[in-house]
């Protein structure tokens, strides 16, 4: 049996199985370094923001996923 279906209806890929990105967000861990800085240790902060500025610059390159 194929895994085509007959009927020609379009069925979307099963989750897990969409778009691959050149490279893999950053963005949770830029959103965890920034409330620690603001938190506990301010030196993180600046770290925080190069991360979430690179990270856009790669969602605007489409490197990187938008969602």
């Amino acid at each position: 049996m194929s895994d085509i279906p007959q009927d020609g209806q379009y069925y979307p890929p099963p989750h897990g199985f969409g778009a691959v990105w050149a490279e893999q967000s950053q963005a949770v861990t830029a959103l965890v370094i920034s409330i620690l800085g603001l938190v506990t240790c301010q030196v993180l902060s600046p770290i925080s923001w190069w991360m979430a500025n690179k990270e856009m610059a790669g969602i605007a390159a489409g490197r990187r996923d938008p969602t």
